[in-house]
């Protein structure tokens, strides 16, 4: 999947939902573009998970 920003930095799924989001960077970028900074919501044709917290000691 190609994702319309240049600096992509995370993705996570939906659990609920067929979308998957992408963060995307803007600090540091020189020419930064429309999508740099952003949080970006993408359909796809999977869903995710829920999160499970860790619970353990450390």
């Amino acid at each position: 999947m190609t994702v319309p920003a240049p600096h992509p930095t995370s993705v996570c799924l939906h659990p609920d939902d067929n979308r998957l989001f992408v963060t995307t960077t803007r600090y540091g970028v020189n020419n930064p573009a429309a999508t740099s900074g952003v949080v970006l919501s993408l359909p796809v044709t999977i869903r995710g998970t829920a999160a499970c917290s860790w619970q353990g000691r450390l």
